[in-house]
C-alpha cells in the first residue's frame, strides 16, 4: 500500500489545479474552496521536493521499501574558548550525526513518468 507520492512542485501545482468535465478540482471535488489547504493525492500524504525530476513522481510504501541504519549517533560538542567566543563570550555548537540509507525492497518504489506533459 502505497503511503507517500514525492513530486516536483511545478508537478504538483499541476495536478493541484487539474479540473473534472464538471469543472470541480480533481483532487478535492467535495471541497473546491479547499484548494491548496490539502497535501495529499486520494488520501496518499504528497512530499513536495525539487530534487524529483520534473514530470515525474515516485510511490513507494515507506513502511517496506526502505530502512535507515545509525552509523555514528548524535553527537554535539560545544566551544567557548574559541577566538571568536572568548572575545565575545559566546559559544559555539555543533551537532553531528552518521546515517545512510538503503532500499531493502525495490518493487515497494514506482516511478510514474509523464506528469505535466506541458512543462509550466
Amino acid at each position: 500500500m502505497a503511503d507517500l507520492v514525492c513530486l516536483h512542485p511545478h508537478d504538483w501545482n499541476y495536478l493541484k489545479l487539474q479540473k473534472c468535465t464538471t469543472a470541480l478540482y480533481v483532487l478535492a471535488q467535495n471541497e473546491p474552496n479547499s484548494l491548496g489547504a490539502f497535501d495529499n493525492i486520494f488520501r496518499v500524504h504528497t512530499l513536495v521536493n525539487t530534487k524529483v525530476p520534473q514530470g515525474t513522481a515516485i510511490v513507494l510504501d515507506t513502511n517496506i521499501s526502505f530502512q535507515a541504519w545509525t552509523r555514528l549517533g548524535m553527537e554535539v560538542m560545544a566551544n567557548q574558548y574559541g577566538d571568536y567566543e572568548s572575545t565575545q563570550n559566546a559559544w559555539t555548537f555543533r551537532a553531528e550525526e552518521r546515517v545512510t540509507v538503503g532500499v531493502i525492497r525495490p518493487t515497494a518504489i514506482c516511478v510514474v513518468s509523464g506528469i505535466n506533459p506541458g512543462g509550466s
